[in-house]
């Protein structure tokens, strides 16, 4: 693979696979509100979005609730990034458990700046056709293309996951996170998975 620096990014993302989920009330809400019916993620024009969810989260630093693409993450967590970097790249949401209690050690979180996480296999892509975003998956090894844009510190991949900067995971102590996965991502100089440049997501 071709390297067009020797800059790397990481993606930070659950190693779990217990994603949260929206109340039945809450989640017929967010369809007739803030979800896009085509893809199932925040309308484009959505920053923020609160969410009452059917039971506690688990104690890990990042989750996603299931059906809508929204990121929830521990405040502690969060903010180890670096406030000024969060506070600029990430809207926030509160979080409510079942009975609508505040969770005041949980956030949502979206991004003000997408990207997409590239792949080699098992690739597909589509525009969705109820909001126009680009739709991607891709499996095998993961990189990005092409080079994020500079100013920006934090990334919203979509699903959770965040790409950050090299020099902001050293603010993190990863060893102490149970269920965070970190994949260190390269910056290639042509895309790997044959789809050519992509419309911004």
């Amino acid at each position: 693979m071709k390297l067009a620096s020797e800059e790397y990014y990481y993606w930070l993302s659950s190693s779990s696979r217990s994603a949260l989920h929206l109340t039945r009330e809450a989640y017929d809400q967010a369809r007739h509100t803030w979800l896009c019916a085509g893809c199932v993620l925040p309308k484009p024009d959505v920053m923020k979005v609160d969410a009452m969810i059917g039971y506690m989260p688990e104690n890990i630093p990042l989750n996603f609730v299931s059906g809508t693409g929204v990121g929830v993450a521990r405040k502690d967590f969060l903010f180890s990034l670096g406030e000024d970097k969060v506070g600029r790249d990430l809207c926030f949401g509160r979080v409510f458990g079942p009975e609508g209690q505040l969770l005041d050690d949980w956030i949502t979180f979206i991004g003000k700046h997408r990207i997409i996480v590239r792949g080699t296999k098992h690739v597909s892509a589509r525009i969705c056709e109820e909001c126009g975003r680009q739709i991607y998956f891709a499996m095998g090894r993961r990189y990005l293309y092409p080079r994020p844009p500079e100013g920006i510190s934090i990334f919203d991949e979509g699903s959770s996951g965040l790409v950050v900067r090299e020099a902001l995971v050293g603010r993190v102590k990863l060893n102490q996170w149970r269920g965070l996965a970190c994949l260190k991502l390269p910056v290639l100089s042509a895309p790997r998975d044959g789809l050519g440049d992509l419309a911004d997501p």
